[in-house]
């Protein structure tokens, strides 16, 4: 069962009751039973032998349809409350991401470009913009603000 509000899929049926002779002894799944998440990472369920996200079963289980591309709108991958959950291309979901951890700016799309000068650059659709060189990297963090805010919208995250 999937909760909308708190975005958590509940085990409805028990499984691997018990052992079998001659088998690996399988960690039994209760009834109400939910799946945590160490980290920030996608959450899985198994059916049939199928391992599908959580979040895409959110979406087939709110619209009937089973999509690809979800994309979570505060990043957080463990996050399947349904008002989180939207469609999303390849792009608009790459958007979306934070700050690389490689990022040494501190700001997203931009990078240092020489003894006195930062350079804002962003993707979409797999074609890459330079923006221009800046004194400093609040003046390309706001280039690159004004470009992914005109590129992708709702989607734009640029912290």
């Amino acid at each position: 069962h999937y909760d909308d509000l708190t975005g958590w899929f509940t085990r409805l049926t028990t499984i691997n009751k018990g052992k079998r002779a001659g088998t690996v002894e399988r960690r039994e799944r209760r009834v109400g039973t939910i799946q945590k998440c160490k980290y920030n990472c996608y959450r899985h369920i198994q059916i049939d032998g199928y391992r599908y996200q959580e979040h895409q079963l959110a979406w087939l289980y709110m619209t009937g349809r089973m999509i690809k591309r979800i994309d979570h709108r505060d990043g957080d991958g463990t996050n399947n409350i349904w008002s989180n959950l939207r469609k999303s291309t390849q792009s608009q979901n790459g958007a979306n991401r934070g700050i690389p951890a490689h990022n040494t700016s501190g700001f997203k799309g931009v990078s240092k470009g020489g003894k006195h000068s930062w350079i804002a650059n962003i993707q979409c659709q797999g074609r890459r913009f330079y923006l221009g060189t800046f004194t400093t990297p609040e003046e390309a963090a706001e280039a690159y603000r004004l470009k992914a805010l005109e590129l992708f919208g709702e989607f734009a995250r640029c912290s």
